[in-house]
């Protein structure tokens, strides 16, 4: 069964497609009303195949859900749908820009504080350092592990806020 799995791992660069959106919807509108209720929700999406905990799964729920009628029409799904893609789109492209200046965009790479606070400048273009959060802070609030070298994936999930997107799951 396809599940929203689908737009939120998209594929590098790539859109999202109004039918991969309209698969997923109708193999989860079960009473086919056009519109999912929480039950319906729950199981386009998965928290287990999005990575995400029940309680966020609801929490984008209640966002897609524009007039808290307590259920999702196909209209207010597509604008949810089109909207984190955008916003996931946004903060990968965040992630990728600060991959390339503190590891060559290699993924298998690594980073550590020393390169971070010589690519400070770099870094304070992006947005990602500020007055308040030097380099070395930015690093240490990435470095997840407290190993003192940063990780794709933990700067990943660190600039993005998010695992879906940064983890595959094989």
């Amino acid at each position: 069964m396809k599940d929203m799995k689908v737009f939120c791992y998209p594929i590098e660069n790539e859109p999202a497609y109004p039918d991969d959106f309209m698969s997923g919807w109708y193999s989860h509108d079960k009473d086919m009303d056009e519109n999912l209720d929480r039950d319906e929700w729950a199981q386009a999406v998965n928290p287990q195949s999005l990575m995400v905990t029940s309680e966020q799964s609801f929490a984008m729920f209640d966002e897609a859900d524009a007039n808290q009628d307590q259920k999702v029409s196909m209209s207010e799904g597509y604008n949810w749908y089109v909207e984190l893609g955008q916003e996931d789109a946004r903060k990968q492209g965040l992630y990728r820009e600060l991959w390339e200046i503190v590891a060559n965009g290699d993924a298998d790479d690594t980073a550590d504080k020393r390169t971070f606070r010589s690519k400070e400048s770099e870094l304070r273009d992006l947005g990602l350092v500020t007055r308040s959060k030097d380099a070395s802070q930015l690093f240490e609030e990435l470095d997840m592990n407290d190993n003192g070298t940063l990780e794709s994936t933990e700067a990943c999930i660190g600039v993005t806020g998010q695992h879906r997107g940064c983890v595959s799951i094989e």
